[in-house]
């Protein structure tokens, strides 16, 4: 309720790491992963399958706990937020970072576009070059 109440954000709630990893394919950029999952699993885990297919996504962990020694392996996989349950505002902390992951997706995205763009543009005027020096 709170992420409609703030615009239209589009969810999908996963029971397990499977149907999770599955779902990566199918375009979903902005992660929100508590630190302890099914099977003695950690989001650490699922950062590192994240990884492993190089997304374009912006993770947002969330745990009960404020184990400085997960926050840390956490920074260096690459999380880009960390969030404790536990907060008194940790709902518009969620909201807050899913805003900023969704700001984050679109530069990429725009990047990614706009170098897409400039590759056609320079494969264009090389393919003319090759093209007028064989005549």
């Amino acid at each position: 309720r709170i992420l409609k109440s703030k615009g239209s954000f589009e969810y999908k709630l996963f029971s397990d790491i499977e149907s999770f990893l599955k779902a990566i394919k199918n375009g979903f950029h902005i992660f929100v992963v508590d630190y302890r999952l099914e099977s003695g699993k950690t989001a650490l885990n699922m950062l590192k399958e994240i990884n492993n297919r190089k997304v374009n996504s912006y993770t947002i962990i969330i745990s009960g706990a404020n184990d400085i020694n997960v926050i840390i392996d956490l920074l260096h996989e690459g999380v880009n937020k960390y969030i404790n349950k536990n907060d008194k505002d940790f709902f518009d902390q969620l909201v807050n970072c899913i805003e900023l992951g969704v700001e984050h997706i679109k530069k990429n995205l725009d990047f990614y576009t706009e170098l897409s763009k400039r590759f056609t543009k320079t494969r264009d005027k090389f393919r003319g070059f090759l093209e007028s020096d064989e005549n």
